[in-house]
């Protein structure tokens, strides 16, 4: 499956989804990827924000029925950012296409706090793209 690797820099799941599909991974982040990613024969890295108003130039660089089984997000913004920027090239994804979604929550080790952020990034991911079988990860 192709895949989509959202706020890319420096490409580590670029590179973890480059060695696991026969597809291709569009890398979208402004920032640089580190050479031996780039060099990576199905890897194409666009310097652009994830943003409504890229999916068009997105589009434009890729073959023409070319849609991403899936997406992984792992940018340091604020959860309500991030979803919005994995909203944004839903027009590029197939149908049934899988979100892995890192959240940066910003309440420390409260628990009471976590719980909040997390309800509201959960809210906002059924709300924004209709995504469904949600399940969300505590990692550290």
């Amino acid at each position: 499956a192709n895949c989509l690797d959202v706020g890319a820099s420096p490409g580590s799941w670029t590179s973890f989804l480059a060695e696991k599909t026969t597809g291709t991974v569009l890398a979208v982040d402004p920032g640089d990827l580190k050479p031996e990613v780039l060099s990576l024969p199905n890897v194409s890295h666009l310097r652009v924000l994830a943003s409504p108003s890229t999916v068009e130039e997105l589009r434009s660089s890729l073959p023409e029925k070319w849609a991403a089984g899936v997406i992984v997000c792992d940018i340091n913004k604020p959860p309500t950012v991030a979803i919005e920027a994995c909203d944004a090239l839903t027009p590029l994804l197939s149908e049934g296409a899988m979100l892995v979604l890192t959240l940066k929550l910003s309440c420390g080790k409260s628990v009471a706090g976590r719980a909040a952020q997390e309800k509201a990034a959960l809210e906002a991911l059924e709300a924004f793209g209709g995504w469904v079988d949600i399940e969300c990860r505590w990692l550290f």
